[in-house]
């Protein structure tokens, strides 16, 4: 997890940094074409604030197009670019489970909403992240939170550890992940999910599409 955060804030840090440098630049050269704002205490007290301002609003534009571009977004996470639809399924014994995750991603971090569903496709499970994604020793976690409706709506924990099988080329996505979850609490309490297996579903737009594709 340090190291992921310290990765992502380096490159934000070198963003915030870029721009600030930038906007000093821009006071200094004011400065020279305008000699008369040294000269004059209030007219540099109002500099000093609009550059302020102007950093800020920079910024904010900045994170905003990272946020809303999948491409700027790939770009900061590389691998970890996990934005998107994910089916996946399991086996535990002798019978196949299934479900769907939707990743969502910003420069912040992920999150996670998902449902596991029956033989008959209807929702069994509800899970939304209560954690960010944390590595650990060459893989990453989520905590989720689990509403069980075939277990009489059992709220309870459950921690899935992903392995991502990361493409040949830095800029390709990520397609596969191998993942176990453990459940924590309620009727499932120490139950294991070995052998997970998701999927990326590049070109679907929600969950309900791709419990749809699974019928």
């Amino acid at each position: 997890l340090i190291g992921m955060i310290m990765r992502i804030s380096s490159s934000r840090r070198s963003l915030d940094s870029m721009v600030m440098l930038f906007t000093v630049f821009l006071v200094i050269q004011a400065n020279f074409v305008f000699p008369m704002i040294a000269n004059n205490v209030l007219v540099q007290l109002i500099v000093i604030i609009s550059a302020k301002g102007f950093y800020e609003l920079v910024i904010a534009g900045i994170y905003w197009c990272i946020n809303h571009s999948s491409l700027l977004l790939h770009a900061v996470w590389g691998p970890l670019y996990l934005k998107g639809i994910w089916s996946y399924a399991y086996t535990l014994e002798g019978k196949k489970y299934v479900g769907v995750w939707e990743i969502d991603q910003d420069i912040y971090g992920h999150s996670v909403v998902g449902n596991g569903v029956d033989d008959e496709l209807h929702v069994r499970t509800i899970v939304r992240s209560v954690s960010p994604l944390v590595e650990e020793q060459g893989g990453y976690y989520f905590i989720n939170l689990r509403n069980e409706l075939n277990n009489g709506n059992a709220r309870v924990l459950s921690r899935t550890t992903l392995l991502l099988d990361r493409p040949s080329r830095f800029w390709s996505l990520v397609q596969t992940m191998r993942a176990t979850t453990e459940v924590f609490g309620g009727p499932s309490d120490g139950q294991l999910h070995a052998d997970v297996v998701f999927h990326r579903h590049l070109d679907a737009t929600s969950i309900d599409e791709v419990i749809s594709e699974l019928r």
